[in-house]
């Protein structure tokens, strides 16, 4: 879990410093085939992954397994599509976090006001 929470840092750090135009385009000229994560599974029972994180967790893992020189042209096109969704997970967690930061400090302030004009009025 501490492995998978150093490597999701990183590549947190990597995606939002990487811009959105360095992703390579691959182009596919078969029918898409089933998850890639869903063959590197080790036991049947295994649930997809929750989240892009782990998806991409799982990809690389299965790269280092496989070994760079025999990856394939759906292997890559999936790793570039779970980046991309990795780095908008990461986007819409940054917006959601400043929302909240946002309504907090509105909600106190509003707060903050009606106390003080009550106090006020007595």
């Amino acid at each position: 879990m501490a492995s998978t929470m150093r490597r999701a840092s990183v590549l947190r750090r990597a995606l939002l410093s990487a811009p959105p135009s360095s992703v390579p385009a691959v182009r596919r000229a078969t029918a898409p085939p089933r998850p890639f994560y869903s063959q590197t599974s080790g036991a049947s029972g295994d649930q997809p992954p929750k989240s892009a994180l782990e998806k991409l967790d799982l990809l690389f893992e299965g790269l280092m397994r496989k070994g760079v020189c025999s990856m394939d042209q759906d292997m890559a096109q999936e790793i570039v599509t779970s980046i991309q969704h990795a780095r908008r997970e990461i986007i819409q967690e940054d917006l959601r976090n400043s929302c909240m930061v946002a309504f907090v400090l509105t909600a106190g302030g509003a707060i903050g006001y009606m106390i003080r004009k009550t106090s006020q009025s007595k």
